[in-house]
């Protein structure tokens, strides 16, 4: 039986993906910033070509996009965004201002194959665009059209927001730790990249991944050995002893009333051995949070003269209470978006306590019995969760004052330091 031989467009493709990667082209450039053409270093098939910049997998590699959905942001010819699919990522999006690297990256896709990655003509210094939540944020070589919008992108980054920064030149805390902190506290430095081909190798940047919680931070490493969901009965919760075996009200309502009577000396009760040592396990902690947010819905206070704030700036924070975000919280505006945070969901749970769904609270159980002492009951079978610590003390909080009956859960096994 003869063959039929089967004709393919690959060759040709491949002829035109190389042509255009040797026109003299240079990206329109938001801000008069241009990128010249062939800036990232591609995969065609089985070969690689040699762009100006090198490849990112010694990065790439320490990241488990595994299931993950993600942002490439200046996403150029795709490189990075398929990098990150090959990896296991569920889906891709690639944001680029470029109309030519877009249909570049595009064609790139066809060639290689690939599938589940997206590439769309947006400017990325537009917060309007910043719609859709994903777990990963790339970021890579474009910190100066993202700074003005990290609050924003910090909001739809669910697990970390990783940044390459420009070039470094003792600016690393000041030009880059810090904006970025601000919104998302926990971060880590993968390494150093280099700076360009053309360019002297003593020119570096820095890779970080930047997370809200040491439990983020963990599951984009990789680090989280397991994680298995579950759903914690909020009235079980033992927690906040201290404050609801002291607290005897009908309803959350009346709960408010009473502490908007509450006079409360801020500078008295910081020093007494119920907020200093118990602080969460305390009455006075949850007192002066519930009495913040009383003065937040009464005349819309929420930075200085709101009690719970300046309790945070002035003395939560500078205690190290919780050491992975105290010295973020010495930022006004960080602590605010973290107060402000926790307000939101006493607004939820107070206007639907049955229906809002937070995020989940995380239980990290370290292995070690005598360490594992904190107790939540499974709102499924009643059965104990004993865990090391809890990431969601707030919340637990806030469905218990206004009577939800259970919320999720997520168990992690990190063994702890």
């Amino acid at each position: 039986m003869k063959q039929i031989e089967i004709p393919t467009i690959k060759p040709a493709l491949k002829r035109l993906i190389l042509e255009a990667l040797g026109v003299g082209y240079s990206s329109a450039g938001k801000d008069n910033i241009a990128t010249g053409n062939h800036y990232q270093s591609l995969t065609l098939g089985d070969e690689r070509t040699a762009g100006f910049r090198t490849d990112r997998n010694p990065f790439l590699d320490q990241i488990d996009f595994r299931g993950k959905r993600v942002l490439d942001l200046g996403s150029n010819l795709g490189e990075i965004s398929r990098a990150a699919r090959a990896r296991g990522a569920a889906l891709v999006d690639g944001y680029e201002y470029d109309p030519f690297f877009v249909e570049m990256a595009q064609v790139l896709d066809a060639y290689n194959g690939t599938t589940g990655v997206s590439f769309f003509q947006r400017d990325i210094t537009d917060p309007e665009i910043y719609v859709d939540h994903y777990d990963l944020v790339l970021a890579f070589s474009v910190f100066t059209y993202i700074h003005p919008v990290l609050e924003r992108l910090a909001g739809i980054t669910d697990e970390a927001l990783v940044v390459e920064t420009h070039k470094l030149d003792g600016n690393l805390d000041k030009g880059y730790l810090g904006p970025v902190r601000r919104f998302l506290p926990i971060y880590k430095v993968l390494g150093e990249s280099d700076w360009g081909r053309a360019l002297p190798a003593n020119e570096r940047r820095a890779v970080v991944v930047f997370a809200r919680d040491e439990a983020c931070l963990a599951r984009s490493l990789g680090r989280v050995s397991r994680s298995s969901r579950c759903s914690i009965n909020v009235q079980r919760t033992t927690l906040q002893r201290a404050f609801f075996d002291s607290a005897k009200f009908p309803d959350g309502e009346a709960l408010l009333d009473e502490v908007r009577s509450l006079e409360i000396d801020l500078d008295r009760v910081a020093h007494e051995d119920d907020l200093s040592k118990a602080v969460y396990s305390g009455r006075t902690y949850w007192q002066i949070f519930l009495k913040g947010y009383c003065q937040y819905l009464d005349g819309r206070l929420l930075g200085p003269g709101n009690i719970y704030y300046d309790y945070i700036v002035k003395f939560y924070a500078p205690r190290g209470h919780d050491p992975g975000v105290a010295d973020a919280l010495r930022d006004p505006l960080f602590a605010l978006h973290r107060i402000a945070s926790r307000f939101r969901d006493l607004d939820q749970f107070r206007q639907a306590p049955r229906k809002y769904v937070p995020a989940p609270v995380r239980l990290f159980q370290s292995g070690d019995s005598t360490r594992d002492r904190l107790v939540l009951y499974d709102a499924t079978d009643g059965e104990p969760i004993r865990a090391a610590r809890v990431d969601g003390w707030h919340r637990l909080f806030a469905a218990r004052v206004f009577g939800a009956t259970r919320i999720p859960g997520e168990v992690v096994e990190s063994p702890l330091p």
